[in-house]
């Protein structure tokens, strides 16, 4: 510990004498400092992502990318504490304390800094903590109350000696990497509940694009369908959407026309033939109780009518389950799970590991009981309506398949090897 304090100090040092906060003069710097600490980088990237995801899949090369930039935003953070005024957001705040100082202190502004480095820890303390209730506002964000709380005491301490570099070191390279896997692209794009759930709904195969924007074009009017689709597109290609009063009522119509049974039922049909749906509801459903649902997927082809006495709740319940046995969300799900990754299966743990960071916090248990009904091979809980059903497996089987992309990463025992840990 003491050589790697040694580390620290001699790249703050370094970082103290920048020649700006330019980005490409901090890069330099990390440059120069990057290979000696490397190692101590992939391991606060790996702990942080274990610590988010649990036994999650990285690879060594992916782990590679993710240590540069956590070290290139080490670098940032220190040069912020090292040289505050450097910084933008910090400067705004450090002008707004120095006058109060000033006042705390009975000097003129001018002299406030050699006041400041004259004080003892425990003054300066007390003056930080101050500072804090005078110049943090309620009503701010997190956000911003922790980059006042960044600036004041960075200002107030930056001439002295850094007394807990051994933990401010690894502290930080651990946030800024467990952020990272929280927030980063890792993670895909943070949307709102209606964006998650259109794009489950066209991505999953064989629906797509276009047949989202014919879906689009059939149910919306037609002074209506160009704004539509301009949402659809926009939340599709990952663009910013458009600020209107109407954003939230279109994102919310989107999302209730892409899920209609019937739409989907209709092409799956295309796609897969009728013999084939009818053979994967006959799957489904054994013996006689495959007769309604048999009738439901007619009925949506249009080659049928409603022959018994259902009311339109019931209806969509029946069209939601043809629906589910078309769509085998489960099936795809188990596949990922079960499918072996450099010599063994990602396993259910893996599987529960994902949904746990993924998942919406308010759907987090009904996606993590979808998947003990894999291990066990049990019911479906029966809290569940059918259309909710549906909407969890699908982010369930888009979680899964995301976190198993070949760019999100084989294997932790790759990285570690890379590390030099195992």
């Amino acid at each position: 510990m003491p050589k790697l304090i040694d580390y620290w100090r001699g790249l703050i040092a370094d970082v103290r004498t920048a020649e700006s906060a330019d980005p490409e003069h901090l890069r330099q710097i990390g440059d120069l400092w990057y290979p000696v600490l490397k190692m101590r980088v992939l391991s606060a990237v790996h702990g942080g992502a274990e610590k988010v995801l649990g036994p999650s899949d990285m690879p060594a090369e992916h782990a590679e990318t993710v240590a540069r930039e956590v070290w290139n935003d080490f670098v940032v953070a220190a040069h912020k504490r090292a040289v505050p005024q450097a910084w933008p957001e910090y400067a705004q705040v450090i002008e707004r304390l120095i006058p109060w100082l000033a006042g705390q202190l009975h000097c003129r502004e001018s002299e406030v800094g050699g006041i400041v480095s004259g004080l003892n820890a425990a003054d300066l303390e007390d003056l930080t903590t101050e500072a804090f209730s005078v110049l943090i506002d309620r009503k701010t964000s997190s956000r911003e109350q922790q980059s006042v709380k960044g600036a004041v005491r960075a200002y107030l301490w930056r001439d002295r000696e850094w007394p807990d570099l051994g933990t401010w070191a690894p502290f930080t390279l651990f946030s800024l990497a467990s952020r990272h896997f929280e927030h980063g692209k890792y993670l895909g794009p943070v949307l709102c509940s209606s964006e998650n759930e259109i794009l489950d709904l066209v991505n999953l195969a064989p629906y797509g694009r276009q047949w989202a924007r014919d879906v689009v074009r059939q149910r919306a009017q037609a002074r209506t369908v160009d704004s539509y689709l301009t949402v659809l597109n926009a939340i599709l290609d990952g663009t910013e959407l458009p600020h209107n009063s109407g954003l939230v009522a279109r994102r919310l119509s989107l999302a209730q026309w892409l899920a209609d049974p019937e739409m989907r039922i209709r092409r799956m049909i295309d796609v897969q033939g009728m013999v084939d749906c009818e053979k994967a509801v006959c799957r489904r459903f054994s013996g006689t109780a495959s007769t309604l649902p048999l009738l439901a997927l007619r009925v949506a082809n249009g080659t049928a009518e409603w022959t018994v006495a259902l009311s339109a709740d019931d209806r969509k319940v029946l069209l939601e389950r043809v629906v589910e046995s078309l769509e085998a969300c489960a099936i795809r799900t188990e596949l990922i799970v079960q499918t072996a990754q450099g010599g063994r299966k990602r396993g259910i743990d893996w599987a529960k590991a994902m949904v746990a960071a993924r998942s919406p916090r308010s759907e987090r248990k009904n996606d993590l009981g979808l998947l003990a009904t894999i291990a066990s091979r049990s019911a479906v809980p029966p809290r569940l309506h059918a259309s909710e059903r549906n909407r969890s497996w699908r982010r369930v089987y888009r979680t899964l398949a995301n976190a198993a992309r070949p760019d999100a990463g084989p294997i932790w025992e790759t990285a570690h090897a890379a590390e030099g840990t195992r």
